[in-house]
């Protein structure tokens, strides 16, 4: 399932470099969850360490609110966000 970053409605960018992003705070799911472990992974990879956590939620959904809060970025499925985005309440 490809994931997507969700940003605060106005902070999408296209040219934001993934220095810049592991500067930028998160809000993901709990350890132990299979999304949680694939934002740790993709970070990793990305040779970022692990993301910087504004907070971590029990729900995709919450994730999404979080993030259309401003609270921070989020790395989801899309298609769970799907409805958010076009509604614009996150920008992909």
């Amino acid at each position: 399932e490809p994931l997507v970053l969700i940003a605060p409605p106005g902070e999408n960018r296209a040219d934001v470099d993934l220095g810049e992003l592991a500067e930028k705070r998160f809000v993901a799911t709990e350890t132990g969850c299979v999304y949680r472990a694939m934002v740790d992974t993709a970070f990793t990879e990305a040779g970022l360490g692990g993301p910087k956590l504004a907070a971590e939620a029990g729900s995709i959904d919450a994730i999404a609110g979080l993030v259309a809060a401003g609270a921070g970025f989020g790395l989801v499925p899309r298609l769970a966000v799907a409805a958010a985005l076009d509604r614009g309440e996150v920008a992909e």
